[in-house]
Parts: structure tokens; C-alpha cells; sequence
């Protein structure tokens, strides 16, 4: 049968001196610490894409509205000047020419 040894070791960075199991608990619990900030960081980095997206998404949406509403405003001013109901008016450009 063989005999339990204690084994020390020294310090290591900010993990004090101590017997091994003392020291590889320390470890093992730094490490479970640094893995729930990494998955902690993943999570609000998937959060800050969706949120993108849908700014994307609105973003994209609103110029679509936009050209929308340009596209029904000309059509109504050229069918008023197709009738003659008004005379010189123009809907300026986005350039505003």
C-alpha cells in the first residue's frame, strides 16, 4: 500500500502557496471563472449583432418607405401636369437639383 503524500507548492502569480489539491482547486476555479466571462462576452456579442440587424433592418425599411412615398408623389405630379391642373412643379431631387 502506498502512503499519502502531502504535496506543497510554491506561489504561483496570485495563487497563494499551498498543498496540491488546495492549488489545483484555485485552478480549476480561476478557470470555470474566465469560461463564464467568455460566455458571458459571447452572449453580449450575439445580442449587440441581433440589435444591428434589426437597426439594419429598420434602417433598410425606412428607405424603402421613402422611395416609396417619392415614387407615388411623382407619379401624381406628372398625372396633374398630364391634365394641366398644375404648371412648373418639380420635386427636387435627393441632390437637390
Amino acid at each position: 500500500m502506498v502512503m499519502a503524500t502531502a504535496v506543497d507548492v510554491a506561489a504561483l502569480a496570485d495563487i497563494p502557496a499551498g498543498n496540491l489539491q488546495d492549488v489545483l482547486g484555485t485552478i480549476y476555479g480561476k478557470a470555470v471563472y474566465a469560461a463564464d466571462n467568455v460566455g458571458t462576452a459571447l452572449y453580449d456579442a450575439n445580442l449587440a449583432k441581433d440589435l444591428a440587424n434589426g437597426a439594419q433592418g429598420t434602417a433598410q425599411y425606412a428607405a424603402d418607405t421613402a422611395g416609396f412615398v417619392d415614387f407615388q408623389l411623382r407619379a401624381l405630379v406628372d398625372a396633374l401636369h398630364a391634365q394641366n391642373l398644375v404648371q412648373n412643379f418639380v420635386i427636387p431631387t435627393a441632390g437637390g437639383s
